[in-house]
């Protein structure tokens, strides 16, 4: 069977939006996450990609910062059909 992986694109934005929130350890934290959920940065599901971005947001501390990660990161969602 043929599982979709999120892309370059995708995560290369997603560390962006982070990296916004929490500085320069956002690529630490993506790099964790991904393991805790059994998975590889180099072959991750695009149909674990929305948990990933909530589990994420939970490390953002400061309310704002993590409102406006999780819209960025619900419309680059939507916009790869993740």
């Amino acid at each position: 069977e043929n599982i979709l992986m999120a892309d370059d694109d995708f995560l290369y934005f997603l560390n962006g939006q982070l990296s916004l929130a929490v500085g320069p350890i956002a690529e630490v934290l993506i790099e964790d996450e991904i393991v805790n959920m059994d998975h590889d940065i180099l072959k991750f599901p695009a149909s674990k990609a929305a948990e990933l971005v909530e589990m994420l947001a939970m490390t953002i501390e400061h309310e704002e910062k993590r409102s406006v990660f999780k819209l960025n990161m619900l419309n680059k969602l939507k916009e790869k059909g993740y």
